[in-house]
Parts: C-alpha cells; structure tokens; sequence
C-alpha cells in the first residue's frame, strides 16, 4: 500500500489535531502492509524535518509547506502525476478538496478524511460537503462526531468509521529528563495534592474547553478547600481574558498559568495535579482526557459532547453552564481520596480497554483496508 497523507500540521504548535496526525503517520509508516508514506503538511516550517519518533522506516517524504497554499496545492499535484497511490489521506476536512483531484487522476487513488468536531458538525460549504460524500472512508475520532456530521452533512453512515484516538505513547511512556530541572520544574514536581489542571491551546476559536467555568467555579471551591489551585497549561489570545477574569473573581493568586511547555514538562503537570478538569461544551473527542487517565489522574469533564462516550463511568460528568454542579464536583474530588483513587484507576481500566495505541493503530489499518475494497 502506498500512501499520500496530507496534514494541516505535523511538528508545529502544540495541538490534539497535531498529535492526531502524528500518530497516524507513525502508524502507517511502522505497518508491514504500506509500502511507501509521503507526507504534506501545510502548515509545518519548509525547514522543519519529520521527527523519527512517527516518521518510521516506510516514511519515504516529508514537506512542510510554510503555511503556503499555493505550494501545498502544487505539491500535492506534482505527488499525483509522480506516484500512483494506493491510498491518499486527508488528514482534516479542510483539505478534502484536494482530494477531488486525486479522484480524478488515472488509477483512482482511494480516498479517506478524517474529522474531528466542530470541523464537521456544521453543514459544509459545498466542495468540503462534496469531497467528504466522495470519500470512500470518513474516520470520526468519535461516535459523537460522526453521528453529527452525518446528520449535518447527508453523509452515507455505512462509509463513515470511528477510529477513536489514543494518547501518545512518546508522552505516556516518556522517562524523566536526566537533565537539570528549572526552578518551575522542581516546583511542579512536588505533588499538589488540591491542584486542578486543564491542558488546551488558549484560543478564541477553542473557548469552549471550560476554563471559564472554572474560574467561576473556583471561589465557591475556596470556600470548602482553601488550598485549591487551578493550573492552566497553553497559550493563545484568550489567555489575557482568563487572567482579568481570575482577577475580577478575587481568585489571581490560587491560579497559575504555564503557557506552552515541553512534553516533560506536560507529563510532570498531569503527574502532579489532583484532578484533571475540562467542563467542555464542544468537544469532538477529549485527547487531554486520556493523557490524564493514563496518569491515573481523575477527571471531571462535561456532559454535553464526546466526553461521556469517552470517559464512561471512569469520571465526574457535569453540566458545563452549572457552576453551582461543577463547584460540587471539584470539592468532592479534592476532599475524598478514596473516590481520586477510585477514578484514577477506573480511567486507566478504560483507557486499556479501548484507547491504546495498538487500539489506535489497528482501527486505522481496518479502515485503510476496507477503503480498498470500496
């Protein structure tokens, strides 16, 4: 089998897309059955390099494209009149488009997309609605997310996959750096038995996570366990928004903000927390969920989108718009260790029963497969 896969970014920004496609790209290029991968990711650095962690011994290519349309297109044409491929895979429903030309294209590349969330819960404009129906495989990281985009989309059902997501195991198997630790490190490491955590990129467009809620939550928190803290790891332009509001709230000294952080620094935070919480109301999947789990970390999460179907019994499900229910949820999580010890081990029992890698890695072959025979 030889493959094109065609990414929005690679070994960028921090992001679950990212680790998403990182991890399709190791799976595919460790496979005994691929041939050949050729990557295209649009938005990674035309100087970057594919890292040898995911880029295994069947990778063949890699470009980052610099964020330049024009040469992402233009790449991807010039792949199609070089290769024949047996399999061209985008890796987001934005550049579904693209593979119309490869459809078009003598041997007939089959064609797979995956989605995500709210990429594919709305109705499509038409050639993103028409590349996705053309698909021969949609891999939905989620029930959740497929259920939607086949209802907003007019998606044929039978076509569409779920190939849940999994931690990366470059991050949940890492062992500590041997280098010397920062102060912040040193600080972090020492186990904050009443510290809550949410990892996500602080964009606008990505406010649904919850840490808002949080912060609104927090005051009442205080009230019943005065030590409380809520740590915020990533970045973007919400974050100003965030801190003004923990100001307004009277609540600025119990919260810290980490910005970006290394995958070291990362694991040390879900090692060290109490809890891991994100009330989401949009959430497609919840990787961060599973990183936590993998930690043995409980977790409180929303109860309007994926999150339920990810995290089963294994959590503390809650309404995202009921401050008074999420306040309740995080004291009784703070307050009874025999319950922190009860979701931490129920979230590692979910997360080898269905999220491993090896989980990850045989739905995506099943599915490569199957678009074969389509």
């Amino acid at each position: 089998m030889k493959v094109l896969l065609l990414a929005l970014d690679l070994f960028g920004p921090p992001g679950g897309i990212a680790r998403h496609c990182r991890l399709t790209l190791k799976a595919l290029t460790e496979d005994v059955r691929v041939q050949a991968v050729d990557v295209i990711s649009l938005l990674d650095d035309r100087q970057s390099s594919a890292d040898p962690c995911y880029f295994g011994k069947r990778g063949r290519s890699y470009l980052g494209c610099g964020g330049d349309r024009r040469l992402l297109i233009q790449s991807v044409l010039r792949a199609l009149h070089r290769e024949v491929y047996d399999v061209v895979l985008a890796g987001h429903v934005n550049l579904a488009p693209l593979l119309l030309t490869a459809g078009a294209r003598p041997g007939r590349s089959k064609r797979v997309t995956v989605i995500y969330g709210v990429d594919a819960w709305i109705r499509l404009p038409f050639i993103r609605r028409l590349a996705l129906r053309r698909s021969q495989r949609v891999l939905s990281i989620s029930h959740y997310t497929a259920q939607r985009a086949v209802h907003s989309n007019r998606l044929d059902p039978r076509r569409v996959d779920v190939t849940y997501s999994c931690p990366d195991p470059a991050l949940t198997e890492m062992q500590p750096s041997p280098r010397a630790l920062s102060q912040e490190e040193r600080e972090t490491r020492m186990v904050d038995t009443h510290a809550l955590l949410t990892v996500s990129r602080l964009w606008r467009s990505e406010a649904s996570k919850g840490q808002h809620a949080v912060l609104r939550a927090l005051p009442r928190v205080l009230e019943s366990v005065p030590s409380a803290t809520y740590w915020i790891v990533g970045e973007g332009d919400l974050q100003p928004e965030l801190e003004e509001l923990s100001e307004e709230l009277g609540v600025k000294s119990h919260v810290r903000f980490f910005g970006s952080v290394s995958d070291h620094m990362l694991r040390d935070c879900y090692q060290s927390c109490a809890a891991y919480v994100m009330p989401s109301k949009w959430e497609g999947f919840g990787l961060t969920f599973l990183e936590a789990m993998a930690r043995g970390r409980p977790v409180i999460g929303g109860a309007r989108d994926a999150a339920p179907e990810i995290l089963g019994d294994a959590a503390l499900l809650v309404d995202p718009d009921n401050i008074g229910q999420l306040s309740q949820a995080i004291v009784r999580v703070l307050s009874e260790p025999d319950l922190q010890m009860q979701l931490g081990a129920a979230g590692r029992q979910r997360l080898a029963d269905h999220f491993t890698y090896d989980h990850f890695r045989t739905r995506l072959m099943a599915s490569l497969q199957r678009s074969l025979e389509c």
